[in-house]
């Protein structure tokens, strides 16, 4: 090249590559390769995974909002499905939802703590507030968003808590939240508010002896029986047809007065009963449990306990009994859990009418039974007892009909469906 000459520029050294400019973009499909991996992975995880295990307590309530009726269920939920919900959720999860009578639609899920062994019981739901009773406290949650209003040691008033769902129930009489504390002493929270104070000496005669003794109380079995109260006069029995038999029938009995009810019969039938405790005077069953805790009445007498001298049945506390009403028995029905046949594995549950003793309606559930019936008017709602896989609530309409709808249905982001 001439000296001075630079109009070319400087010659390429021989064996050089010339350079070209960019026809394409290799690194630019690095995203979508790591977008197509972490979607088999986390995809592939899902759909081959079981469903989380979801396990609803057998006490559920029912409440209003914005004027609609709403489903307050607590459950269970452990084990996840898929990596992205084992990565960012928690394994066991014990939570609260409020659905939908209607469609099942939840109107909102949220997470009350993280516990792996802690039972729970909605104990009510109103006044823009749901009280649940846990292992760890009570729960008071906002009825229209689930948000917290008060946690188990963050409630105004209430001195010494216990950390044991047994020291917390409700009157539904008095609509009162009753709990005992360490201490021994009992304390209120009107349905609706937030703050405890010391109970009354009503309150305290009604629920000092039932809260001694509810912490023996199994509340994580369903509530069922083979007899309830359907009116304050009347109470309902399932029996053998014959001694030996494997079917029962049903017995309306009114004073001495016995009487079969319809002709209807049953496998291994036993009676839902309704999650509100009645308050009554105690009877002599009753009175066995009552001493077993208190023997400032009794004395113990040729194996079992009598009233002490001096003591008259007036001067006994009244406590709740240990006859039960029957769920739906204020709609003219009560709800049968019994099996399809006498060595089948169908679990079913029926609403059979007090009056004729018809079948109203029948369901087969997935469960091995159901909880507790909560409610009244409208709806009743029962839980059904599926120890694993889809959890769900039985929905019992005024006239008996029967329905059902899932609770704790997660998505792929570990979300409520």
């Amino acid at each position: 090249m001439p000296d001075g000459d630079f109009s070319r520029g400087t010659e390429r050294r021989a064996g050089t590559p010339k350079r070209r400019g960019r026809a394409g973009c290799g690194s630019c499909a690095l995203p979508f390769v790591i977008g197509a991996f972490l979607l088999i992975f986390f995809g592939g995880s899902y759909l081959g995974s079981p469903e989380a295990d979801v396990e609803v307590s057998p006490y559920a309530a029912v409440g209003e909002i914005d004027g609609e009726p709403v489903v307050i269920a607590a459950y269970g939920y452990s084990g996840g499905r898929g990596m992205f919900q084992l990565l960012l959720e928690p394994m066991f999860q014990k939570r609260l939802a409020a659905l939908d009578p209607h469609s099942g639609q939840e109107r909102w899920d949220i997470r009350l703590n993280e516990e792996l062994v802690s039972d729970m019981r909605v104990l009510a739901a109103g006044g823009g507030m749901v009280y649940v009773a846990t292992d760890e406290g009570l729960y008071i949650r906002d009825l229209a968003d689930g948000s917290s209003v008060a946690e188990p040691d963050q409630i105004a008033g209430l001195e010494g808590y216990v950390a044991d769902q047994g020291n917390y129930d409700y009157d539904p009489e008095l609509q009162l939240i009753v709990t005992m504390d360490e201490a021994g002493g009992l304390w209120t929270i009107p349905l609706g508010e937030s703050s405890a104070t010391p109970a009354g000496e009503d309150v305290t005669e009604r629920w000092v002896h039932a809260l001694a003794g509810s912490t023996m109380v199994d509340f994580s079995s369903p509530p069922t029986s083979r007899s309830a109260q359907v009116s304050p006069t009347a109470l309902l029995t399932s029996a053998e047809t014959a001694t030996g038999a494997q079917t029962s029938s049903l017995r309306l009995s009114v004073g001495d007065q016995e009487t079969p009810l319809g002709e209807e019969t049953f496998f291994d039938p036993v009676i839902v009963l309704d999650s509100t405790r009645s308050i009554a005077p105690i009877s002599a069953d009753d009175l066995q449990d009552l001493c077993f805790f208190d023997d400032l009445y009794c004395e113990f007498t040729d194996g079992s306990y009598e009233l002490a001298e001096g003591v008259s049945r007036a001067d006994l506390p009244v406590m709740p009994s240990s006859t039960a009403y029957a769920a739906g028995s204020r709609n003219g029905f009560v709800i049968l859990q019994h099996r399809g046949s006498s060595s089948g594995s169908e679990h079913l549950v029926s609403t059979v009418d007090l009056a004729t003793g018809a079948i109203i309606d029948t369901v087969e559930i997935g469960g091995s039974g159901v909880g507790a019936g909560a409610g009244g008017g409208d709806h009743i709602v029962a839980p059904v007892d599926d120890l694993g896989g889809a959890g769900s609530v039985l929905i019992i309409d005024a006239d008996g009909t029967i329905s059902e709808i899932p609770v704790g249905e997660k998505g792929f982001f570990g979300t409520v469906l």
